[in-house]
């Protein structure tokens, strides 16, 4: 059997967080806690990016454009919702849950969701250490474990074709030295393959976004 052992080592990895500025006392810290959390773990200040937004509902718009720039390698979603007197608090934690979700799957990117649920302030205030901890050291564990199945996913001696508007325009080895920046939404890598590609727009990222992240660690390893 082939055990992946979880890595909590920060070192390298890039965290985006994302906070909701509603109820933003208790956001505030959770953010504080977090990034100590982090350093802790030893990912570097400078690679931690932080953007705040307005409420939770907003958040999955912040995650998604922190992870189609493929700058991080793991994200983290950090507010509060408390339950009032109507179905809006339903309403903003099940959207924004699917919303953070859908975001993780569509850009094959880890998110933390630390955007806390409770029935009053006094239970979100003593969840601040523990879920904001927690949070970052999901994000190091998993940005570790997506990357080495990244890793796992290319061979050597497997070269792959670039498109751009269903045209392939160049055929390289990961082995090989190069710098490929994010381009435009027709560019899609693939293995070996001569057929003509037209993904929708979220496949395109998800691909680009994987290879520009086998690169990143292969570079990380060969230092």
């Amino acid at each position: 059997m082939n055990i992946i052992e979880p890595r909590l080592d920060g070192t390298n990895l890039r965290i985006g967080i994302v906070q909701a500025r509603f109820t933003n006392e208790i956001g505030s810290e959770m953010v504080k806690v977090c990034c100590r959390t982090l350093k802790e773990l030893g990912v570097a200040e400078d690679n931690i990016t932080l953007a705040t937004v307005p409420g939770a509902l907003e958040v999955p718009i912040a995650l998604m454009n922190l992870a189609s720039s493929e700058q991080f390698d793991a994200l983290i979603a950090i507010g509060v919702v408390i339950r009032g007197e109507t179905y809006h608090f339903e309403l903003v934690s099940n959207e924004s849950g699917a919303g953070v979700s859908r975001v993780a799957l569509d850009y094959n990117i880890p998110i933390a969701n630390a955007i806390l649920t409770t029935e009053n302030d006094e239970q979100a205030v003593a969840r601040i250490e523990e879920k904001a901890s927690d949070a970052a050291k999901v994000a190091v564990e998993c940005a570790n474990l997506v990357n080495h199945l990244l890793s796992e996913q290319y061979e050597d001696d497997e070269e792959y074709r670039i498109f751009s508007d269903g045209l392939p325009i160049m055929t390289l080895r990961p082995s090989e030295s190069f710098n490929i920046q994010p381009t435009t939404i027709g560019t899609l890598f693939t293995r070996n393959t001569h057929e003509k590609p037209t993904p929708p727009r979220t496949r395109a990222c998800r691909t680009s976004h994987l290879s520009s992240r086998h690169q990143q660690n292969r570079r990380s390893r060969n230092r």
